[in-house]
């Protein structure tokens, strides 16, 4: 079994206290990790580099991440 099915089948336990806050975030992050997956396998290795020069752009662009000098 490689990490992605052991952490799918660890994440959508029915035996997970569902109104535990970890276990709510744990599915969010599962859930956010497929559709990014499914987003990455519907595009070839340059578009996924434009994808990713976009992002980092949006980065920079917030307050929080600009030079401070």
């Amino acid at each position: 079994m490689d990490i992605e099915n052991a952490i799918e089948i660890f994440a959508m336990s029915p035996r997970h206290d569902e109104t535990d806050a970890k276990v709510k975030d744990m599915k969010v992050a599962w859930d956010q990790w497929l559709a990014a997956r499914e987003r990455c396998s519907k595009h070839d290795m340059e578009e996924c580099e434009g994808v990713k020069e976009q992002a980092r752009k949006r980065l920079r662009s917030l307050r929080i991440f600009k030079a401070t000098s």
